[in-house]
């Protein structure tokens, strides 16, 4: 998994507050030593029941108001710039609206993809002003203990550091940023919803023994992360339901005993959502929604930004977004595009002269060998 799902704490006798919950202290209840009870105002259920008549051509609205609305603030604001669909979105209407924009990016000398290459170039033709920052394998190893410290509980999410660092080249200029996240898990973004909608239709063209063996083939011939990969895709195969397929392909962990006790009740009881939809991708969305995003990418966020003072606000899950993100794909045939194709198109209005289809490698996979000492 690599992080502590909520309401899990690292420290005994402490739960974390769930996402799309509210909790109420009261003088009287607290003198009567009353645990108060957690009351949820947003329940994911929401997202499968979202409405199917989202309009495409609304898109631009839907996110400029998302927009508008992160932009009020008595202190300087700036973007997290990527160069990517999603953060170029927010940038190219931060732009619109506000008129002066600061972007900020982090990049990796060895590199020849770097984020930073196309991040320069999309400031560039946005007319922003940009500031970069090269990160160094020495670099990225004095910072892991700043890193640990501020995040308080084991996370193995590797561009913890980068994340860290960019927030803090921004502290130095700003003091709230907008950011793309959020995006790929409410429009289908990431590439691993296309090819697990792939591997689900292969699956029914081989036997439930033919499977058991490829994974046991694999991961005798093939070493490192291949095999492990390879190994997972089979296992995942012997699935007889979506629920079970999320399941093994949403996890580090083939075998649910290696998770500690309270994980084995909690993750079970998240992933039960996605068996309100019969759709493989829809349903690995819906787990990355009530997993992935929250205990991983927004916490990520915002403990690196908050070490710093910083602030970071994510248009991409406003309630009106992702309502609209969901109702969008309702409509449509998921996991046969990489990335989404509706945020792509509103890109192409907003500069069509430009090259948005370079799509800039996610450079974390750097940090993880410059920490195994690769």
């Amino acid at each position: 998994m690599g992080y502590v799902p909520e309401p899990m704490s690292s420290f005994e006798g402490i739960q974390k507050l769930e996402s799309g919950s509210t909790l109420t202290l009261n003088a009287e209840a607290l003198r009567q030593r009353k645990v108060p009870v957690a009351q949820r105002y947003w329940e994911p259920a929401s997202l499968v029941r979202a409405r199917s008549d989202s309009d495409p051509s609304q898109l631009e609205e839907v996110l400029r108001r998302a927009v508008a609305s992160r932009l009020v603030s008595d202190v300087p604001l700036g973007a997290f710039l990527s160069g990517g669909v999603d953060s170029t979105l927010v940038t190219a209407l931060m732009k619109q609206l506000a008129g002066t924009v600061r972007t900020f990016t982090i990049g990796f000398d060895e590199s020849p993809m770097s984020e930073v290459r196309h991040a320069s170039e999309v400031a560039r033709y946005l007319g922003t002003s940009h500031e970069e920052l090269i990160l160094t394998p020495e670099h990225a190893a004095d910072l892991v203990p700043q890193v640990v410290a501020a995040y308080d509980e084991p996370f193995a999410d590797a561009s913890a550091v980068p994340t860290w660092l960019v927030s803090q080249l921004a502290a130095r200029d700003v003091k709230v940023v907008l950011s793309g996240d959020g995006a790929d898990e409410n429009f289908g973004g990431y590439t691993r919803y296309a090819l697990n909608a792939r591997i689900w239709r292969l699956r029914r063209y081989f036997p439930g023994a033919f499977r058991w063996l490829l994974g046991k083939v694999s991961a005798s011939m093939l070493t490192g992360p291949t095999a492990s990969r390879a190994s997972s895709i089979a296992w995942s195969l012997l699935s007889d339901d979506v629920v079970e397929y999320t399941r093994r392909r949403t996890s580090f962990f083939l075998n649910p005993a290696l998770l500690l006790p309270g994980v084995q009740e909690i993750m079970p009881q998240r992933l039960q959502l996605v068996s309100q939809t019969e759709s493989v991708v829809r349903s690995m969305m819906l787990a990355d929604m009530v997993t992935y995003l929250p205990d991983d990418i927004l916490t990520k966020v915002d403990r690196a930004s908050m070490a710093h003072g910083l602030e970071v606000r994510s248009p991409f899950i406003d309630d009106d977004v992702v309502e609209f993100a969901w109702g969008f794909l309702q409509e449509r045939s998921l996991g046969r595009t990489p990335e989404s194709a509706c945020s792509r198109e509103y890109l192409y209005r907003l500069s069509p002269h430009a090259n948005w289809w370079i799509v800039p490698r996610r450079d974390s996979a750097s940090v993880e060998q410059w920490l195994r000492g690769e």
